[in-house]
């Protein structure tokens, strides 16, 4: 019976190594007017996009691999991010994630969560230098950081951990392990 239970469980994300092009089809989700993308990558292992005149709208990058770090509940999320031609992210997509149904969906459906990325260029700044404070989904938190994890590590920034930005004291740390006199790692 336990094993029966076991085969029941959905199996965990795969990681992925290299990122493949994502399809026009793809690109339709953050850029319409798309009708060709380019056969190579840019040095940042971004494809060109270009209209129905030939003429560059700008490009696109998937998440995954960079994004493989950063698991919500079951995985990391595929997404893919829209630059303009001044290489600043335009829009995201969520291609694919095997987090829970219902949390994917609450961020998708989140108006705010994927526009605050919007504006950001490579190092997650904005055009005068800033950089962002993320905002989660309530109800997707866990989800919804991870995803902004995985597009932050797209974008070369090292995050460290949005779900707990503050080290481990060894004052919490106490709470669990009254003797514990030091931590060490993160």
């Amino acid at each position: 019976m336990l094993i029966g239970l076991l085969a029941c469980l959905p199996s965990p994300h795969q990681r992925i190594e290299v990122a493949s092009q994502p399809s026009l089809d793809q690109i339709q989700r953050v850029e319409p007017a798309a009708r060709t993308i380019a056969d190579t990558t840019d040095q940042r292992g971004r494809w060109a996009i270009l209209d129905a005149d030939r003429i560059p709208l700008g490009s696109v990058a998937r998440t995954l691999p960079e994004a493989n770090a950063s698991v919500g509940y079951r995985g990391p999320t595929e997404a893919l991010l829209l630059f303009d031609q001044q290489n600043f992210v335009r829009s995201i997509a969520v291609l694919q994630s095997h987090d829970t149904d219902e949390h994917v969906d609450a961020v998708k459906n989140s108006p705010e969560f994927l526009k605050q990325f919007q504006g950001l260029t490579w190092g997650g700044k904005l055009a005068d230098g800033s950089i962002p404070e993320i905002d989660g989904v309530s109800g997707a938190t866990l989800t919804s950081l991870a995803m902004a994890g995985g597009i932050l590590s797209r974008l070369g920034v090292a995050t460290g951990s949005l779900v707990f930005p503050e080290p481990l004291t060894l004052a919490e740390a106490q709470t669990f392990f009254p003797t514990a006199s030091r931590i060490q790692g993160d």
